[in-house]
């Protein structure tokens, strides 16, 4: 009897837990995806305010054989960013710009994709963006560009 209750109610425990806490849907990352692109077109360092405080950024640039990857945390992209605002500036006048790949990555964490294509250098930058919902609020928790 005693190890029928244990179970029962280690099953209860179990659901409990796993029900708690907060849900990330497609829908959700779809808006937070046009609310950055819609922000930063206004500035880049718009998107600072969306930066978790464990932001991980990785930037491939190059082919695999020849290329470099770079790492960052969220003080050195911030510092980046700030840096390199004119010139970011100047080449995302006329780019395209395709998201696709949103996707649920567990209850709380999702990611999509996003294609920037400047017109005036003919270069395609992908950014795959995680982000996770945090007391009602998405945060982008990782970047993985690639040039």
């Amino acid at each position: 009897m005693a190890r029928y209750f244990k179970c029962v109610l280690f099953f209860f425990v179990f659901i409990s837990v796993d029900s708690y806490g907060e849900q990330l849907d497609i829908s959700q990352l779809k808006a937070f995806n046009e609310l950055i692109l819609k922000e930063t077109k206004e500035s880049q360092e718009n998107i600072i305010k969306y930066l978790s405080d464990e932001l991980m950024v990785e930037a491939n640039l190059g082919t695999d054989a020849q290329g470099v990857t770079l790492y960052y945390n969220k003080a050195e992209y911030i510092d980046l960013i700030k840096k390199s605002h004119a010139k970011v500036k100047k080449y995302t006048e006329g780019q395209e710009i395709d998201v696709f790949g949103f996707k649920i990555i567990s209850k709380n964490k999702g990611e999509f994709t996003i294609k920037f294509y400047s017109k005036i250098v003919n270069r395609s930058v992908w950014s795959v963006i995680t982000v996770e919902l945090v007391e009602g609020k998405i945060q982008i928790i990782k970047i993985v560009e690639s040039a």
